[in-house]
């Protein structure tokens, strides 16, 4: 009888070792699968500058590159930063990319990987309230107080010999001083500049043309997701050849062409 209980609890203990490996096994693959998943979401860092990127995620670059991840397998969550930061954090792979700039960052920024196809053409225009300017060239910049937002290379690069020059931290700041007269020039991409004078009733403001610089603008992400960045780009082609990318940009920039 004594040797009975001892088999019966041998196979009790059995049962509870072997359910015990099941619930680890099971938590384990759960684990597993939130990490699976989670690595399949993308931190990518952007300015608040609509119509291009908006915090209701529903700028020109919002919707292309949410569509153009989606197309290799990939979420993602756009998180809004300042400009430099923007690229301080994709560089030093504290997040995992960012939306476009122009091309070229690499120089400045080496553990940056530059799509292969561009984004758009970004024109880079001088705003202005004052009728009696005229623009051709960064040089012709020389007379007038300008201002510009940090951490934007193309302009902080070009802009050396203005007559003065500041700079802010973002768009709201730059269009504020152009409205209270603090400068004669303010320096932005065509597209952004418009919909914020018209957002912030600046009826007066015009972009002045031409445009001081044309450039091809590139998604952009860290080193480590370089063969990801290679597919992502081909996903980016596609989508300009079946027609999904000149649906988004008529439906988020092309009303501002029409104006």
């Amino acid at each position: 009888r004594h040797t009975g209980e001892l088999s019966v609890m041998a196979k009790f203990r059995n049962v509870a070792t072997v359910y015990l490996l099941f619930v680890v096994a099971s938590q384990a693959l759960l684990v597993q699968t939130v990490l699976s998943e989670s690595a399949k979401t993308l931190i990518i860092n952007t300015e608040h500058f609509p119509p291009l990127s908006t915090t209701k995620e529903t700028g020109f670059e919002d919707l292309v590159a949410r569509e153009m991840y989606r197309r290799v397998g990939y979420e993602i969550r756009l998180n809004f930063l300042p400009s430099e930061r923007v690229l301080y954090n994709a560089n030093m792979g504290i997040d995992d990319g960012l939306l476009s700039r122009v091309g070229g960052m690499a120089k400045k920024y080496p553990n940056l990987v530059q799509f292969e196809e561009s984004l758009f053409k970004a024109d880079y225009v001088a705003f202005s309230r004052k009728k009696n300017i005229r623009v051709a060239g960064w040089d012709s910049l020389k007379p007038y107080h300008v201002g510009i937002i940090t951490g934007w290379k193309i302009l902080e690069e070009n802009i050396t010999n203005a007559k003065e020059l500041t700079k802010v931290k973002n768009a709201k700041a730059l269009f504020s001083l152009l409205e209270f007269d603090r400068i004669d020039i303010a320096v932005f991409s065509k597209y952004s500049g418009l919909q914020i004078a018209y957002q912030r009733g600046l009826h007066d403001v015009r972009a002045l043309m031409p445009p001081l610089a044309t450039r091809k603008r590139y998604f952009y992400l860290h080193k480590k997701h370089r063969a990801l960045a290679s597919r992502a780009s081909v996903a980016l082609r596609a989508m300009k050849n079946d027609g999904s990318y000149k649906r988004i940009f008529d439906r988020t920039l092309g009303k501002l062409m029409l104006n």
